[in-house]
């Protein structure tokens, strides 16, 4: 089963807490909570006051319940350097140390000041496309130094344009229409005073960028300079070593009070069609949502993101690598000086202990001491007499229990795991089960529905399965407001018929 994941979206004055995992090749939220964020608790000079921050996500967390500790960090225009490039063709190492040398000869930063990430996004004429993202150190510590005073786990720490990029790749459908992710297309993501441009081109991010304004993109002046932006960064684009396509169209996400004017202003401008997003196969939500703007696709593509346990992929974004690194280094070090302590106190008593015993020693001991050892051997061997005793009976009744299971597992008909699993795919997506039991013979399962159609539809389901008969749905009640069903469904197993061959 997926493993629930809590994602921080930091914005300029608020914090979005959304709790979701990755299901199949969609992310599955199932709670959204936004927090404003005090004035004492934004940014300041690109960090945060990890104490305070610290102190909110206890109380948010409990407030609100939140029982998933492992964090994914994204956060909106933090100030993080993009850029793409082309380097000859090395290895893993070589490469890392190409792009650090590019970076420092490149970026206008003081690189010691930054953590760089990078990925790989593949071959291309020339060498390797790499994607670099570079980001304030101060920023990354302040929020992984609070996510520990907070009792949680960092997991990583991943930009925007990594989660844009996941939740679009995966995606087959958007508005219910095909999504080729070949054709270059660009994405508008607007959430309040903060736009976000990014490029695709062949199922890859090419480019991406922050832009900020003074007060809402709802405003043409703001979206005036987001339409500069683009076609200034366009045209420098076309001068770098890739070739950059320019976008055959864009889509358009986040949080507007008017997405169609906004879609039509930005048409006449870049002279391109321009689709809101409202529906994306690759998220879905455990609780209805009203169908509008959507505005949950870079906490999506962060659940998306997360590396799949065993995986072999190469790279990903995590600004909190080298830190859990330290961390664990740290842990491994103080347990290994713990361990060495206890040692030297357990030699040292040992030794201590064995020198009086010694220096204390007598004829008069050693003969009493010599008779105690005689008891003791005595004692030993009727101990062991004893133990092979008891261990003859345990093996005794071991294969009785043994042979009654296999009577049984002989004479009943087998329940395959796979059964089970068909009974939950055929479950509608509100209802959750609270408890299964079977036996050879049935199976009992009590769960809950949002809606009473839903447990039809579930028992519609459970009786197209062959293996199952006599499928009974008893016990449906309801709270007060009718919004919680309570059922309990009854199948009989039929007999697995085995084929023998003459």
């Amino acid at each position: 089963m997926a493993k629930n994941y809590t994602v921080l979206e930091f914005k300029d004055n608020e914090i979005k807490i959304i709790v979701g995992k990755r299901k199949s090749r969609a992310a599955l939220i199932s709670t959204i909570i936004t927090h404003p964020l005090s004035r004492s608790l934004q940014l300041q000079q690109d960090h945060f006051d990890a104490t305070l921050l610290a102190s909110l996500l206890r109380d948010l967390f409990v407030k609100h319940s939140l029982h998933s500790k492992n964090v994914i960090v994204s956060i909106v225009n933090a100030n993080m350097l993009t850029r793409v490039h082309v380097f000859p063709q090395a290895s893993s190492k070589d490469l890392m140390s190409m792009v650090q040398l590019y970076i420092a000869e490149t970026f206008p930063v003081q690189i010691s000041d930054y953590f760089l990430d990078y990925a790989l996004l593949g071959k291309v004429k020339g060498g390797l496309l790499v994607r670099i993202n570079v980001l304030n150190k101060a920023l990354v510590e302040s929020i992984y130094e609070s996510l520990i005073l907070a009792g949680l786990h960092p997991i990583m720490f991943s930009p925007q344009s990594a989660a844009l990029e996941a939740v679009l790749q995966e995606a087959k459908k958007i508005n219910d229409k095909p999504h080729n992710k070949m054709q270059p297309f660009g994405l508008i993501e607007i959430q309040g005073n903060q736009a976000n441009l990014s490029l695709f081109q062949e199922g890859r991010l090419v480019f991406n960028r922050d832009i900020q304004g003074e007060t809402t993109w709802d405003d043409e002046e703001f979206l005036e300079k987001l339409s500069l932006t683009y076609v200034q960064q366009f045209r420098s684009l076309a001068q770098r070593t890739f070739v950059f396509q320019e976008p055959e169209y864009f889509y358009l996400c986040g949080t507007m009070t008017d997405s169609l004017k906004i879609r039509s202003w930005l048409e006449k401008r870049l002279d391109r069609p321009f689709e809101v997003i409202r529906t994306i196969d690759t998220v879905s939500y455990k609780r209805y949502q009203p169908v509008g703007t959507m505005e949950d696709l870079t906490a999506a593509g962060l659940l998306l993101s997360v590396p799949s346990k065993g995986t072999n992929k190469q790279h990903y974004f995590d600004f909190f690598y080298s830190l859990k690194q330290k961390t664990r280094k740290k842990i491994n070090t103080s347990a290994i000086l713990r361990g060495l302590i206890i040692i030297a106190i357990i030699l040292g008593t040992y030794y201590n202990m064995h020198y009086i015993q010694e220096s204390r020693a007598s004829k008069e001991a050693l003969a009493k001491e010599q008779a105690i050892t005689l008891t003791a051997n005595q004692v030993h061997e009727e101990s062991q007499v004893l133990s092979i005793t008891q261990a003859w009976e345990r093996t005794k009744h071991y294969e009785e229990r043994l042979e009654s299971t296999l009577a049984i597992l002989s004479s009943k008909p087998r329940t395959d795991s796979t059964l089970l699993l068909r009974i939950i795919n055929d479950m509608p997506g509100d209802i959750t089960l609270s408890s299964v039991t079977v036996t050879p013979e049935q199976i009992f399962l009590n769960g809950t529905a949002t809606k009473r159609e839903s447990i039809a539809q579930f028992e519609y389901a459970v009786k197209n399965i062959p293996e199952l008969s006599y499928i009974f749905i008893t016990g449906i009640t309801s709270n007060n407001d009718d919004t919680i069903f309570t059922f309990t469904l009854d199948a009989q197993i039929q007999a697995i018929e085995e084929n023998h061959d003459a």
